[in-house]
């Protein structure tokens, strides 16, 4: 039973580490997401509605907006990643986003 409880707790902890050091925002349960901003680890309330456009459902995530291309002499091709905003983009149309602003807060 221990031994089950220390594999449980090495998972998480990895999957939290994974988090952290992709600044990610991955989702949890009932609208709260784990977010690694800042390569620090917080809880999140996330109230993603409809797509004002097309009705689709819409997701949170860090969206890459800028990336550099680099081929590598065997012809693979790489691209590294150098600006993430928060953004909701619907899950229809990937066209349809719209940034977050994560300083804003909501009042309920």
């Amino acid at each position: 039973m221990v031994f089950f409880i220390l594999i449980v707790v090495l998972v998480v902890a990895l999957y939290l580490r994974r988090v952290a050091s992709g600044q990610l925002r991955k989702p949890l349960i009932f609208g709260w997401a784990v977010n690694g901003s800042g390569r620090r680890i917080t809880i999140e309330k996330i109230l993603a509605g409809k797509c004002p456009w097309c009705g689709g459902k819409m997701r949170y995530y860090n969206k890459p907006t800028e990336w550099i291309d680099h081929i590598e002499p065997s012809g693979r091709r790489r691209r590294e990643v150098t600006e993430r905003v928060p953004a909701l983009e619907c899950k229809r149309n990937p066209e349809h986003w719209v940034e977050v602003d994560p300083a804003e807060s909501q009042e309920v």
